[in-house]
């Protein structure tokens, strides 16, 4: 289910953006990660939800949590109608799961050859946008309360030490590779190792290695972040304030 089922303001913020020349191009050899934060979640932006990402939001309890979904689903929609230059109300996202049908699945621009990722945790969300390949990206805040010690056996493959890389950064970098398969966390992040240069082994999917190009974000203190790319070629990745996209110009 798509954004053309939803309502948008009058307004085409898109078409105040490309009046501004702002665009930011997607090319073909580039990765864009673009940051917002929940406190940036303004009620227009409620109205880009489908009526299945409406009713997801009420059952949240939590403000803050209802601003993340909020959030990330707007950021989404304005990323891929900036990149397409058209107006949001066109952008069609699907998220059938391939194994109920249910909306809740990896997200596909519909029609188009550009591949997305969402992410959040805390005070940051992150859209992920490419046309070379499918993508996931991950984000992680780094909470000391988190019981690492019980799941490291889940996070571990037989091939990795604790000791080689920070919790949280293994993580994210793990989730960022099963999200952009589409497998997210129904498989086990310990069918994963991952090496200095990146994904090194994959149970199940070696055809992965040396075709997932793994790179590190930069989320700012208290975060660590990950974004993967499925391909062999070489990809730049560009990381872009979203708030500016998000900002309509007024308050409303």
């Amino acid at each position: 289910m798509g954004v053309s089922s939803a309502r948008r303001p009058e307004n085409s913020l898109i078409t105040v953006i490309m009046r501004a020349g702002s665009l930011v191009p997607v090319d073909e050899t580039t990765c864009q990660v673009w940051w917002a934060a929940p406190g940036l979640a303004r009620s227009w932006h409620e109205e880009l939800l489908t009526p299945a990402e409406s009713d997801r939001m009420i059952r949240f309890r939590r403000q803050e949590d209802r601003n993340r979904l909020v959030v990330g689903n707007a950021l989404l929609r304005l990323t891929v109608a900036q990149a397409l230059g058209c107006p949001v109300e066109q952008v069609d996202i699907g998220r059938s799961c391939p194994d109920c049908q249910k909306p809740h699945g990896k997200p596909t621009v519909v029609g188009h050859d550009l591949h997305v990722s969402v992410s959040h945790s805390g005070n940051r969300i992150a859209v992920a946008i490419t046309r070379v390949a499918e993508v996931g990206v991950d984000v992680e805040q780094v909470d000391p309360r988190t019981p690492i010690a019980e799941l490291l056996a889940n996070v571990l493959s037989p091939g990795e030490a604790a000791e080689d890389m920070d919790f949280h950064t293994r993580w994210a970098r793990k989730e960022a590779v099963l999200k952009a398969t589409g497998l997210g966390l129904r498989t086990r992040m310990s069918k994963l190792t991952l090496g200095p240069t990146g994904l090194v082994a994959f149970t199940g999917r070696p055809d992965l290695v040396g075709s997932c190009s793994l790179h590190d974000l930069k989320p700012g203190p208290g975060y660590a972040a990950a974004v993967a790319v499925l391909t062999d070629q070489p990809v730049t990745v560009a990381e872009h304030d979203g708030s500016w996209l998000l900002d309509r110009g007024d308050d409303a």
